[in-house]
């Protein structure tokens, strides 16, 4: 439950910058071909830190010792 969770958290992040954005556009306050640049910005930076900082806030290498060994 708790990958839904994260999957949730990360798709919901992702979708709030991208209302954001459109509000942003929509009421002026940037031109519209900046959006262009922020797109890329959400995917390639935004997503992998949220998943980076998920993984450190919930990994406990306590309770999985061999996590580093291949099964």
């Amino acid at each position: 439950m708790s990958l839904f969770i994260a999957t949730f958290e990360s798709v919901a992040v992702l979708l709030g910058i991208g209302v954001l954005g459109f509000w942003i556009i929509r009421r002026r306050i940037l031109p519209g071909d900046i959006l262009g640049f922020l797109s890329p910005l959400a995917l390639d930076i935004a997503l992998p830190c949220l998943i980076f900082a998920n993984i450190i806030q919930n990994f406990s290498p306590g309770e999985s010792p061999g996590w580093w060994q291949q099964r």
